[in-house]
């Protein structure tokens, strides 16, 4: 547990000047495809009381981060939404549409939930080349040749 001083501190150098945020905030990642919707709502309410508590209601995440689950469902983006979030950080979706998005210069959109109302709509943006960088800290050709194959 850190102590007072280290919270105020890390709060004032870190979380106030914008140099981290956090994202997400669940104390877990939920498995969005499949589990229930109790489950993801417990998890980021969990977590985002222990931010606000510890940081305050500034320190809350606006950014979903969802890295490793078998998919994106539109259930689990409409709750991050009512929850809050106004942009998406996404991974794993099925490979061809990863591909299509690329080609298209699309992995960054709006994902429209009842219509097209700026209230309905959540800045989100695909990972390239899932959460592997190269040694240089950016995407290696090599990286997309292992998950693309040898046209990458």
């Amino acid at each position: 547990q850190a102590s007072e001083a280290q919270q105020s501190s890390f709060k004032r150098m870190l979380l106030d000047e914008k140099r981290i945020e956090f994202v997400g905030g669940g104390y877990s990642q939920p498995d969005e495809a499949a589990n229930d919707g109790h489950a993801l709502v417990r998890s980021l309410t969990e977590g985002h009381t222990w931010i606000k508590r510890t940081f305050g209601a500034d320190a809350l995440p606006t950014v979903s981060w969802s890295l490793d689950p078998f998919g994106q469902t539109p259930t689990a983006m409409s709750l991050f939404k009512q929850m809050g979030f106004t942009d998406a950080v996404i991974d794993r979706i099925p490979y061809s549409t990863k591909e299509d998005l690329v080609d298209a210069e699309a992995l960054e959109f709006y994902w429209r939930f009842r219509d097209e109302s700026p209230s309905d709509l959540m800045f989100t943006h695909v990972l390239h080349a899932f959460y592997h960088l190269g040694r240089s800290g950016r995407v290696e050709p090599e990286i997309d040749r292992l998950y693309w194959g040898p046209q990458a």
